[in-house]
């Protein structure tokens, strides 16, 4: 995708409480998916005597996607149990403004994540490829990609007697193929 193609947001209905598995297999895939979180202040059960702030779903049953470009959203969404539609009007996916979407996830101008000012989805390199490193430590290492989650390569690098595990954002990777 070019840096400066325009994403398109479609909201997603998926299964309850299955929001956060939802938006994990959209990653995985490549796809730029969220979820509205909100911290409420709570006790955990009637008998706890302090009260700690608790991760609700602000929009119970629904994930947010981006599209790039002019595609059609349901192309990008593979079929899976846990996805029950698109929300739309006669079968047709409704867009939402990316500046409405932008204020309702509360990301501000100067927060952004990196896909708001240019897009890599992480389908460059799939899992098992080996990509280099841009940036950090690891600058200019050939690694093998073990797994996509929500915008960054994971590697599982041996060192010191252990292996641990790296996370690397998806635009600091580059596949070994195309370097």
């Amino acid at each position: 995708m070019a840096q400066n193609e325009k994403l398109r947001w479609f909201a997603l209905r998926v299964l309850p409480q299955r929001e956060d598995m939802a938006a994990k297999v959209l990653r995985r895939d490549g796809l730029i998916a969220e979820v509205k979180t909100e911290q409420k202040l709570r006790r955990r059960t009637k008998w706890d005597k302090e009260r700690r702030y608790i991760t609700f779903n602000a929009a119970p049953s629904y994930c947010f996607i981006a599209v790039p470009g002019f595609a059609d959203p349901r192309a990008f969404v593979r079929p899976l149990h846990i996805f029950r539609s698109f929300v739309g009007l006669n079968g047709v996916p409704a867009e939402l403004g990316e500046g409405a979407m932008r204020k309702f996830l509360e990301m501000e101008d100067g927060q952004l994540p990196g896909y708001f000012r240019y897009h890599k989805t992480g389908r460059e390199f799939s899992i098992g490829e080996t990509v280099i490193i841009n940036t950090g430590p690891f600058r200019d290492q050939q690694l093998r990609v073990d797994d996509i989650q929500d915008g960054e390569a994971c590697f599982f690098v041996p060192m010191l007697g252990q292996t641990y595990t790296v996370r690397v954002p998806v635009n600091d990777c580059i596949a070994a193929e195309a370097a």
